[in-house]
């Protein structure tokens, strides 16, 4: 296993999907810095580093889509894979040895941008004002966001022998669950009751309504749990400071982890490789 590491470190730090991913997050990140702190000072609005220091987690679901369909892709296209097994690797060993470098790619697209924001947003913002128990927790949860989004896309990849299909299965993928997340979030965000002025009986009166869009019920209980299962769903609750259930949302990224390999590995050791 240790052979099959090395040869595939040097794929990651030869990986050019990776780093342009990583460069496309690093300007973005510089971007949401400067826009946050023109407005702070042209509007004389309340700017904290909490609020650009995540700024960045929405991107990995694509930017990953990319590097992983390719770094696992064209194993199979240059029959690397086969020839593994060919001379006797285990399919376990494959399998866990290729979970390590899209956990690396998941590590180096997490902390460089993460060090970025940091070495960026401080001496325009200040340090967090928060304790540094939550923004531990929250840089923990970014990560195994990360670590979320590289298993999936290591399960697809890893079961699906043509290259050009992975990525395409797994790009769609990634817009898939940031659209299931963004509504996701609006949805629950929205107020049960709203308020308006009006005028009655010749007199301004402020009208309490009941939201006609509000989830109850059942309804509101699957989004609930989907908002925070889904990666996504964990990004947009981090980006916009409105998490709910810490413990959960840790939970639900460590069994994400493990189903998404447990099931890759499960479907990989039955597969006939071609």
């Amino acid at each position: 296993m240790g052979n099959l590491l090395r040869a595939g470190f040097w794929r990651v730090k030869k990986d050019k999907w990776l780093w342009t991913g990583i460069f496309i997050i690093l300007v973005s990140g510089i971007w949401g810095c400067i826009s946050q702190y023109h407005d702070m000072v042209q509007y004389q609005r309340e700017r904290t580093l909490e609020s650009v220091a995540f700024l960045h987690i929405l991107f990995p679901a694509i930017t990953l889509a990319a590097s992983l369909s390719v770094l696992v892709g064209t194993e199979y296209s240059d029959g690397t894979i086969r020839n593994k097994i060919a001379t006797g690797k285990k399919r376990s060993h494959i399998y866990l040895s290729t979970s390590v470098l899209c956990g690396t790619e998941a590590l180096l697209t997490y902390l460089i941008p993460a060090f970025l924001q940091l070495t960026v947003g401080i001496p325009l913002f200040g340090f967090f004002k928060e304790s540094l128990g939550k923004i531990g927790y929250e840089y923990l949860l970014m990560f195994l966001v990360f670590l979320v989004y590289a298993s999936l896309y290591q399960m697809v990849a890893m079961l699906n022998q043509n290259k050009a299909y992975t990525a395409i299965i797994c790009l769609i993928v990634g817009f898939l669950l940031l659209l299931a997340g963004s509504y996701l979030y609006q949805t629950m965000d929205s107020p049960q009751f709203f308020e308006y002025a009006d005028i009655v009986d010749g007199q301004a009166k402020m009208v309490t309504e009941k939201n006609p869009y509000y989830v109850t019920g059942m309804r509101r209980t699957v989004f609930r749990f989907l908002l925070d299962v889904l990666p996504s769903g964990m990004a947009m609750q981090m980006m916009t400071g409105t998490i709910t259930h810490p413990v959960r949302l840790i939970v639900c990224a460590v069994c994400d982890i493990m189903i998404f390999n447990g099931i890759g590995l499960y479907f990989f050791q039955k597969k006939d490789i071609k």
